[in-house]
């Protein structure tokens, strides 16, 4: 008890810590233009455009090999009801044939499509992080001092490798999942279209069920990577400040420090973790098999009163069972896209930014420097109405030494950054060579 209070104790002054020396480093808030679910998942799939034939040749063996799996349950029947009780080898070797025709196309296409798949996931991968890197490069230093490091490397990794299955995967994913659902349901239309409207309506609950918990795994997915982002920046201030650390013999703080970052980072995780079990438990597996058990009753009755053959059922069952399949899967995928675009929305957060400092079109590219540079009239600030410099002129002819002298945050050192055009004067200009 002792060492949890002690614990509680430098947790709660770790926070309070982090959050003073967030409130004393705070950079003014970038925005971003509020952009619906949709747009944000249109505006990540244009990536994937440019391998677009592979990803037509991936979705077309899908699409065959779905047409060709409505073969099977029919074999079971015939085997059943025909090649067993009559001793018809001749049904039998046909059977046993094309089963393995389909399995050499399955495993085949299945092949060929993994290897497009992973193609296709590391070059849109490769592509997205070199822009998202490229774009960051281009940002302010007001931006990029605005978040601590390890949130920038936490969102150009990690949110990125957490949205490529939503960019490369769903949309073919999704068209499977239709045309396997159109195309079983004309078949248990044919087969019997009351219990096919029943089937159907079992959709609604399991929809229903789906979309709550994947609303409550975005809630607890946005907190999480944002303690799992605050985690890795604190462990990069760690490493890279060792040499403060040790000189103010912080040891024991950091240490305290990096603790509370990640038990606070881990228990937002299991909180995930449970809503995981909770979604596979029920929609996963309890409503699955209460409908497969109804199914199965309800025909396996119909074969106790005659009305159906023992080698009917097998077509039928498995034709009832897969007919809700497609729809759970474009549910799951649906909710599916609903949770990665959390990520996607974090990184629109770095690339939506407009480069506070860039060129203009027609600009000149610069002479050799002669060294000349002049000040005029140059007003600039970090925040809105915390002025740094004012109206400041001064000039440096080449090859003489200057020294700028001034207390601590007169603007010594914005001087050299707006020389370095690593920010732009609000007013005014910076001229070299004239």
């Amino acid at each position: 008890m002792a060492n949890d209070n002690n614990f509680a104790a430098v947790a709660a002054g770790a926070d309070r810590a982090e959050a003073a020396e967030s409130a004393a480093h705070a950079g003014p808030v970038f925005h971003r233009p509020k952009r619906g679910e949709f747009w944000v998942f249109i505006h990540f799939l244009k990536w994937a455009l440019p391998f677009w034939s592979k990803i037509f040749l991936f979705i077309v063996l899908t699409l065959l090999g779905v047409t060709i799996s409505m073969l099977p349950p029919w074999f079971g029947k015939f085997l059943v009801d025909d090649a067993f009780p009559n001793r018809d080898w001749q049904i039998f070797w046909a059977v046993f044939f094309a089963y393995l025709a389909m399995d050499a196309f399955w495993r085949t296409s299945g092949t060929v499509g993994s290897v497009l798949n992973t193609y296709i996931d590391v070059w849109v991968s490769f592509r997205l992080k070199m822009h998202f890197f490229r774009h960051l490069q281009r940002l302010s230093m007001t931006f990029l001092h605005n978040r601590p490091v390890g949130e920038h490397m936490y969102r150009a990794n990690a949110d990125i490798d957490a949205i490529m299955r939503m960019v490369t995967d769903l949309i073919p994913a999704l068209i499977r999942a239709v045309y396997e659902f159109f195309l079983i349901l004309v078949f248990t239309t044919f087969l019997d279209w009351k219990v096919t409207v029943l089937v159907l309506l079992y959709s609604i609950p399991y929809t229903i069920f789906a979309h709550w918990v994947a609303s409550v795994q975005r809630r607890i997915d946005r907190d999480a990577r944002r303690r799992w982002q605050r985690y890795d920046a604190g462990v990069q201030e760690g490493i890279a400040g060792a040499m403060v650390v040790k000189t103010f013999a912080r040891q024991r703080f950091e240490i305290y420090r990096y603790m509370h970052l990640l038990i606070n980072a881990w228990r937002q995780s299991q909180k995930g973790f449970w809503m995981s079990v909770l979604r596979s438990h029920t929609i996963g597996s309890l409503l699955p098999w209460l409908k497969g058990t109804l199914l199965r009753v309800w025909f396996l009755r119909m074969v106790i009163r005659g009305e159906l053959t023992y080698g009917s059922v097998f077509p039928i069952l498995s034709y009832m069972n897969r007919l809700t399949n497609p729809i759970q899967q474009i549910v799951d995928y649906i909710q599916e896209i609903r949770v990665a675009l959390i990520p996607a929305e974090r990184i629109l957060e770095t690339i939506d930014v407009t480069p506070a400092v860039s060129d203009k079109t027609d600009a000149k590219a610069m002479p050799p420097v002669q060294g000349a540079v002049r000040f005029e009239h140059v007003d600039f600030h970090y925040e809105d109405g915390r002025p740094i410099l004012h109206d400041v002129t001064c000039e440096a002819p080449p090859g003489q030494k200057i020294a700028i002298v001034g207390h601590s945050g007169s603007g010594k050192s914005t001087m050299v950054n707006l020389l370095l055009r690593l920010y732009d004067p609000a007013t005014g200009r910076v001229c070299v060579d004239g």
